[in-house]
């Protein structure tokens, strides 16, 4: 059901406002306003998305749940073409459609899924008597084909790098680490700059469409990855409920103008998504994990209440029980081998960058040399950019990259830091994957010099 929504929904007119191509457009290109005249436009040349800001996944909450609702629609017309006994299962099966997610930081989804990577899936779908019927179609997942008077900007179609499965399982490690630390942070400001550099792994290890802010909305691996990005969010709305959001720089974007002083809040208007009455929703509408439900999904680590709704920002004892199922899962998911009921030093290293000194996105690689010529990578800093568009407020990369798991089992006399200190500090090195800049033009990374 999912890939026939899909289908149907990339194949609406680009003109039409619930089409693949105009709620994909929201992310970024083309740069135009949605269901808003062209004079709420506060900066052109870039999209809605807000990126390096406090309000990065409050945004794509209604962003997804937008996208949900096309796809829901999209399914529900699908089904009501089908006839006969089985009717009553499509209508059911429609109804309840939501959008799936792609878990990268579990073992068994560290590649792409297979559901992306195939050219054509046998589907079932109506048939032209209204009966069930097994046709094989081009799959949706792998690619989305841009309208041609735009493909000059997207590509005839979208792309990932060629190694981005390979490439995805070699960070599989420092990624899980990654996860399994977002929920020990009790300063959501934090959490939210450590999700979002988590979520810009994925999008430059993807690579391709992907790789660019200004057309990664367009890749279908986009919703997987960030239903994903918003079921983490959840988890930890339930793990740290006293975890809020408070005022932080914010990134310019389409509707909002950023600079010197000026900050994202709780109240921040979530351009364009509105309520029926015309009223944009605001973070403080999400800052709790009950709002998936008032959206209409769920995740299976996120339990429903098990009272009556009660207001957001009031936190009862009877969500214990809920947290506490949380923190288990996310324990059983994401904690390290046998480490469950043990204490163990930590070892990490923090790359600080402004972004907007790169022109593409890339990887600043952290390996272990031991001798020389050798490279053995143990972790990465994603540098997650567009293509040049008006001058970016805020673009800072603070990226926290863990070690400990990439340096167990190499054979060192202990774990201790009288043996791992000197370790990394005479043999830690970085470098930049992909990017076609010289160092001298990248002046922020000169505080890890001289390596």
């Amino acid at each position: 059901m999912y890939l026939l929504a899909v289908e149907s929904f990339m194949e609406k007119s680009d003109t039409d406002y619930m089409s693949w191509f105009q709620i994909s457009g929201i992310h970024g290109y083309p740069y135009q306003p949605f269901q808003y005249p062209q004079s709420s436009v506060v900066n052109r040349g870039t999209g809605y998305c807000t990126h390096h800001s406090v309000i990065f996944g409050a945004w794509h909450r209604p962003y997804l749940a937008l996208l949900e609702q096309a796809l829901n629609t999209e399914a529900r017309a699908i089904a009501a073409k089908i006839t006969g006994p089985d009717a009553r299962r499509w209508r059911r099966a429609a109804y309840r459609l939501r959008l799936p997610y792609w878990d990268w930081s579990d073992s068994n989804q560290k590649r792409l899924p297979d559901a992306v990577l195939v050219d054509k899936v046998t589907v079932t779908k109506p048939g032209s008597n209204g009966e069930p019927a097994s046709t094989t179609i081009l799959n949706p997942l792998l690619r989305y084909t841009a309208p041609p008077e735009h493909s000059r900007a997207i590509g005839k179609t979208t792309t990932r790098s060629s190694g981005a499965s390979d490439s995805m399982a070699a960070s599989f490690t420092g990624r899980k680490q990654q996860t399994m630390d977002l929920f020990a942070i009790t300063d959501y400001n934090r959490f939210q700059r450590q999700l979002e550099s988590i979520h810009d792994g994925v999008h430059v290890t993807v690579g391709g469409s992907m790789g660019v802010i200004n057309y990664a909305a367009f890749d279908p691996i986009f919703c997987l990855h960030h239903a994903n990005v918003d079921r983490l969010m959840a988890m930890y709305q339930n793990v740290q409920p006293n975890s809020f959001m408070t005022p932080g720089p914010r990134s310019n974007t389409l509707a909002l103008g950023g600079g010197p002083g000026v900050n994202d809040t709780s109240t921040t208007p979530l351009y364009p998504f509105r309520h029926p009455s015309g009223v944009e929703w605001i973070p403080d509408e999400v800052k709790s994990y009950t709002s998936i439900f008032e959206f209409g999904y769920s995740y299976p680590e996120v339990p429903r209440p098990n009272q009556a709704p009660q207001a957001r920002d009031t936190i009862g004892a009877k969500d214990a029980v809920g947290r506490n199922r949380t923190v288990t899962l996310a324990n059983q998911l994401y904690a390290p081998d046998g480490a469950a009921d043990q204490t163990r030093t930590e070892y990490s290293t923090v790359v600080l960058l402004d972004s907007a000194e790169f022109t593409e996105s890339c990887r600043v690689l952290i390996y272990l040399s031991p001798s020389p010529g050798t490279q053995d990578v143990v972790g990465f800093a994603p540098v997650f950019v567009g293509e040049p568009g008006p001058q970016r407020t805020n673009t800072l990369v603070n990226t926290t990259v863990p070690l400990t798991e990439s340096l167990q089992g190499r054979g060192y006399a202990s774990m201790e830091p009288d043996t791992i200190v000197p370790v990394l500090t005479n043999q830690l090195f970085w470098l930049i994957e992909k990017a076609s800049i010289p160092l001298t033009s990248l002046p922020s990374t000169k505080s890890l010099w001289p390596f």
